[in-house]
């Protein structure tokens, strides 16, 4: 059944999203709000979408429940050194200028809406071995409690490494048993996380209280674009008031604000753009309603030097490290199908998947793949299913979570992401999925029957057999012969009877 939200209370969300966490949501994404108001509403623990709904208009959410609203309406997508021509920037062209300017040897950075960590530990790799004698202090905040914790705890999974060589994972991280990768302490000590929503008024920032004051370089990439143009004038002159004279300010690829507010300037390195805050403390800020255009410079450079292309700029390697890995990225790199003419159909990851050639599967989709390969979501789910497959539930997990971030609405990733923590006998986990799909999807034949399955195994005959009930009648209008979507191939009959053999009352209405 779907759940619909009065449109009362969807007006009241949307002015207090946009009020309170600056974000402005298009009309034409109406639809998808209401349907991310839903799955943050079952994420919470809420009964209802109303009862998540009104903690936030009485004026009392937790910072959690903030934090699982801001993830179901911007995309959390993260990893080390994502667009490395801004870490080459801040390298080669940016600390330069800052050391010339400072002779006390320190140097404060701040990651405004760091995620998981990514970012601020991608900052401090890159300095290590550039400002050893140096006093390094690196800030990095968030509205999202969940991902600070991630980023705390400095574990991460192989996915946030897809566009890293090799001899980084191996000089700063280490596995641990659990097939995750920990950052070495010498890197997530230079870095403390804290609790910060951009949208909220002063006193939160620019303030000595938490360190977001007299800063020689921000970080923001990727946050602006959700902003309303008077957010995200209001925002740009915070940070302005925040960086020491001359600071710098690097946004995300597509962030460059038009018209640029009068007093940052724009400094154009090699076709990368970057803000640098003007030197005088005399500029008003004139309220101008800042527009985020994508920059009519390339992000990742116009130009042909190599000291502002290649990752050993960031990152002196070990020879040994050159030698074994010289060429290596990530091997979670996105494959692209679009170059694979060579390539006959029976050698296709497609056919491979259907022989159960689930290993030859992933390395042909990694062989395919360049750092810059566009994301297929039907290529990451394959991938997603041949790790399930090889019992690699960890690693099919992580693809799924990324087939979500990339597309919440879209029901079939949670009833895969269902599957899979069914495989790993998290059915709490695998309930919420199944309710959410069926929520995208009311009609999805198949995430009803799973959920009929787990509660039947739960023995929770009542649950169990409502939803036994619902796939019979969802069965009933279709024709026999008909393939049940995301059902490996059965047929509507051959679903039928397994209903009526597995459900108490035949799965008659």
């Amino acid at each position: 059944m779907t759940v619909n939200i009065s449109s009362n209370l969807v007006k009241a969300m949307l002015d207090w999203v946009e009020l309170q966490l600056g974000l402005k949501i298009s009309e034409s994404r109406y639809a998808d709000f209401e349907k991310s108001l839903c799955l943050a509403a079952t994420d919470a623990g809420c009964a209802t979408p109303a009862d998540f709904i009104s903690k936030f208009i009485r004026g009392n959410p937790s910072q959690t429940e903030i934090g699982i609203l801001s993830t179901y309406l911007t995309i959390g997508e993260t990893y080390f050194f994502r667009d490395p021509l801004s870490f080459s920037v801040l390298v080669n062209s940016v600390l330069p200028e800052v050391e010339r300017q400072n002779p006390e040897k320190s140097i404060r950075i701040w990651s405004a809406g760091c995620s998981t960590g990514e970012e601020p530990y991608s900052i401090a790799i890159s300095l290590i071995s550039k400002l050893n004698d140096w006093t390094v202090d690196i800030l990095a905040s968030d509205i999202n409690p969940q991902s600070l914790e991630t980023a705390r705890k400095g574990t991460y999974r192989r996915w946030s490494f897809r566009e890293v060589p090799m001899f980084i994972q191996n000089r700063y991280f280490s596995l641990n048993s659990e097939h995750r990768y920990k950052i070495s302490d010498k890197v997530k000590d230079q870095v403390k996380f804290f609790y910060l929503n951009l949208a909220q008024p002063e006193p939160d920032f620019p303030s000595e209280l938490n360190g977001t004051k007299n800063l020689d370089i921000i970080f923001c990439r990727n946050v602006l674009i959700y902003f309303s143009p008077e957010q995200t004038a209001e925002v740009l002159y915070r940070f302005y008031r925040a960086l020491k004279p001359g600071g710098w300010l690097f946004l995300g690829p597509t962030e460059i604000p038009h018209p640029t507010p009068n007093f940052f300037s724009v400094v154009n390195y090699d076709g990368a753009l970057v803000l640098q805050a003007k030197k005088t403390r005399s500029i008003e800020f004139d309220h101008l309603q800042v527009n985020i255009t994508k920059s009519n410079y390339s992000f990742f450079g116009t130009g042909t030097s190599v000291e502002s292309k290649t990752f050993d700029t960031l990152v002196q390697p070990d020879e040994s490290a050159l030698t074994a890995s010289s060429t290596s990225w990530s091997s979670l790199a996105i494959p692209n199908f679009n170059n694979n003419s060579a390539t006959n159909f029976e050698e296709s990851p497609g056919s491979l998947f259907n022989r159960g050639e689930y290993k030859r599967v992933i390395d042909r989709l990694f062989e395919a793949s360049q750092p810059s390969s566009k994301k297929s979501t039907d290529e990451m789910a394959l991938i997603a299913k041949s790790y399930a497959n090889l019992g690699n539930l960890d690693a099919a997990k992580d693809w799924c979570d990324q087939l979500i971030s990339l597309d919440v609405v879209n029901p079939r990733w949670y009833y895969l992401k269902a599957t899979i923590e069914q495989e790993n006998t998290q059915d709490k986990e695998a309930i919420q999925a199944l309710q959410q799909a069926i929520f995208l999807d009311p009609d999805f034949i198949m995430a009803h029957m799973a959920l009929a399955n787990i509660f039947k195994q739960h023995g929770k005959s009542n649950d169990s057999l409502r939803y036994y009930k619902n796939a019979s009648e969802l069965l009933q209008m279709r024709d026999n012969d008909e393939i049940v979507p995301d059902s490996d191939g059965l047929t509507v009959g051959q679903l039928l009877n397994i209903v009526r053999s597995l459900s108490p009352r035949g799965g008659s209405k």
